[in-house]
């Protein structure tokens, strides 16, 4: 008996035959008929499935040689070509992976005040600052920084430093060159990062405005459950302030302790010459929309050497003396976050330091370290909320007793309002009351402020 598969054609329609022709054998017609229409059932199946299987093989061949698609995987491997198996960029010289980013600040302030002695510091434009800074990885292991720093009378270095943050066991980073100090939150920050124009007073008075030095310092972080907790311990060659401000102690004092006119020094150097510094704080989560930082730093000059002229105005005879310096502080904030609409965040807290060092008695010849210590306290206060993404205000309240006479204090309250154009550009308003007790005088300012980012900025955790 012979068997038509509806005159199929092919390997398959053969095979389909002949086993079919072995599966009939003693069957009757009408089982025949049933296994036939079966069989040529699967092979219509069979044969839909090869066509649909080499009609996509033939779509992804199509896809893998287009110029897009093709463009787009060289670039990825390219991509993953410059990092090693420990996900590190790889180095090379003709590569773009370390070109450092260049940024542009710069600080223009309109300043008013009913001081007396204003004539070269308020009721005039002011270009407190313009920072260009340089940023990037050196190699895999450490990135550099440096910002340059300039107003109307001198240009100078305010930041030249590597950290080596890669590498190091566990999440240690060694900082080294010219470096802010690590003392609390308002004195490492440049003055246009401020939620006010200036530093807090007792900052100015105790540190000269920005602490800063040449050395090293070592920074670490780790969890306590789940609060992390930062320290860091440094060492320079001494403590420099470097002050830019228009209001406050340090006022029309643009000072780097290390720019001081006056003897050339000499002698030996020992460690006692050295200034310490120290810091610990921590960040705790109160909720999902409130954190609490807390902190304590120290910088301790166990022997700090000054060189002058014994026998002015002759100038003739060089003399040297020696002193201690010791400063402390605390600092406390509390962040809230609006999570129902952004830029609405508050924030309040502060900082109290306490200060001693040795009192000169400058009607000696040469004047002489006395072996009495001055004692000096003080700190501010402050809050800001957050409008909206835009638009903040703040005020702050500050008060510290005079390292040259610790029984006048100084209090100013200052309110200040923000508007932040956008990330690159800022205007704010600031104005207040001072009663400065050792200059026996009251009064009042306003500062209109117009802060300009120009590329890329960026600066550490305030924490």
């Amino acid at each position: 008996m012979s068997v038509s598969l509806n005159d199929g054609k092919g390997p398959s329609a053969l095979f389909a035959g002949a086993v079919l022709g072995l599966c009939t054998s003693g069957l009757g017609a009408q089982d025949v008929k049933s296994l036939e229409a079966r069989m040529n059932e699967m092979q219509a199946k069979y044969e839909n499935r090869i066509a649909a299987l080499e009609g996509e093989l033939a779509r992804l061949k199509t896809a893998s040689e287009d110029p897009k698609v093709v463009e787009r995987t060289n670039a990825v491997e390219a991509a993953a070509a410059t990092f090693d198996a420990a996900g590190l960029p790889r180095s090379t010289r003709f590569g773009n992976a370390f070109n450092p980013a260049i940024g542009l600040t710069s600080d223009l302030i309109l300043t008013t005040s009913g001081r007396d002695d204003s004539f070269e510091s308020d009721n005039q434009f002011r270009l407190r600052s313009v920072e260009i800074g340089f940023s990037g990885r050196i190699d895999p292991h450490v990135k550099y920084n440096l910002v340059l720093s300039a107003d109307e009378e001198e240009i100078g270095i305010e930041d030249a430093y590597a950290d080596w943050d890669k590498g190091l066991p566990s999440t240690f980073t060694l900082r080294a060159g010219r470096m802010p100090i690590d003392f609390g939150v308002a004195s490492p920050q440049h003055d246009h990062e401020l939620q006010f124009v200036d530093k807090p007073y007792a900052i100015q008075e105790y540190l000269g405005g920005r602490a800063v030095t040449t050395g090293a310092a070592l920074h670490h972080w780790f969890a306590v459950g789940d609060v992390p907790v930062r320290w860091s311990v440094g060492v320079g060659n001494r403590l420099d302030g470097d002050s830019h401000a228009i209001q406050g102690p340090a006022a029309g004092e643009h000072a780097h302790g290390d720019e001081e006119e006056g003897a050339e020094p000499f002698g030996k150097r020992g460690t006692e010459n050295f200034v310490w510094t120290a810091r610990v704080s921590a960040s705790i989560d109160l909720g999902s929309d409130d954190t609490l930082r807390v902190g304590a730093s120290g910088i301790g000059a166990p022997s700090e050497r000054a060189f002058f002229f014994s026998d002015p105005p002759t100038n003739s005879v060089v003399d040297t003396a020696a002193s201690d310096r010791w400063v402390w502080g605390v600092d406390v904030f509390w962040h809230r976050k609006n999570p129902s609409r952004e830029g609405g965040d508050f924030l309040v807290g502060g900082e109290w330091i306490l200060a001693r060092e040795e009192i000169v008695d400058d009607s000696l010849e040469p004047p002489t370290f006395t072996g009495v210590h001055a004692r000096g306290n003080g700190g501010y206060l402050m809050a800001q909320y957050g409008i909206d993404a835009r638009w903040s205000i703040g005020a702050r309240f500050d008060t510290f007793s005079h390292l040259d006479d610790a029984s006048l204090s100084t209090d100013a309250v200052s309110l200040a309002v923000t508007w932040n154009v956008n990330e690159f550009n800022r205007v704010r308003l600031e104005g207040g009351l001072i009663d400065d007790a050792l200059a026996d005088e009251s009064y009042g300012y306003l500062m209109l402020q117009w802060t300009l980012i120009l590329g890329s900025h960026e600066h550490g955790l305030a924490w």
